[in-house]
C-alpha cells in the first residue's frame, strides 16, 4: 500500500511551470532591484526585463508550492513571501557590539521554563 502511494505522483513540476501565475507578479522595479543586488548589469532591454520578470514569477510559483504545499493556489500572496531575501525590505535590528554582548552575559539568568535550573550560570 505504501509503495503504491509513492508510485502515484500528486503533482508535477510541469504542472506548476504552466500554471496561471496571477497570484505572483514581479514588477520592473523589482527586476532592476534584484539585478542591482546581484551585481548584474541593469541596462537591459524591455524584452529582457519582461523575460526576467516572467522567469522570476515562474520560480516564485514553484517555490511557493514547495513551501506551502498543494493549497498554494488557494492562499493569498503577500509581499513577505516574495521579497523576504531583499535586505532593504526589512528593518535592521539593534547593532550588536562587544559591550552589549558582555552586558547580556553579565545579566544572564537561568530560565526554569526552559529547563535551565539546577546549575549556577556564573560558574559557566
Amino acid at each position: 500500500q505504501i509503495q503504491s502511494l509513492f508510485k502515484a505522483p500528486t503533482w508535477s513540476v510541469q504542472e506548476l511551470l504552466h500554471a496561471p501565475q496571477s497570484d505572483v507578479s514581479i514588477d520592473k522595479g523589482s527586476v532592476r532591484k534584484i539585478l542591482k543586488l546581484s551585481g548584474l548589469k541593469t541596462d537591459i532591454t524591455e524584452q529582457e526585463e519582461e523575460r526576467l520578470a516572467e522567469a522570476l514569477s515562474t520560480q516564485m510559483t514553484f517555490i511557493k508550492h514547495l513551501y506551502e504545499g498543494s493549497d498554494a493556489k488557494e492562499r493569498e500572496s503577500s509581499n513577505d513571501s516574495i521579497f523576504r531575501l531583499l535586505p532593504s525590505d526589512h528593518a535592521h535590528g539593534k547593532e550588536v557590539t562587544l559591550t552589549s554582548l558582555l552586558e547580556e552575559i553579565k545579566n544572564l539568568r537561568a530560565d526554569p521554563e526552559k529547563g535551565e535550573d539546577g546549575f549556577d550560570v556564573s560558574k559557566l
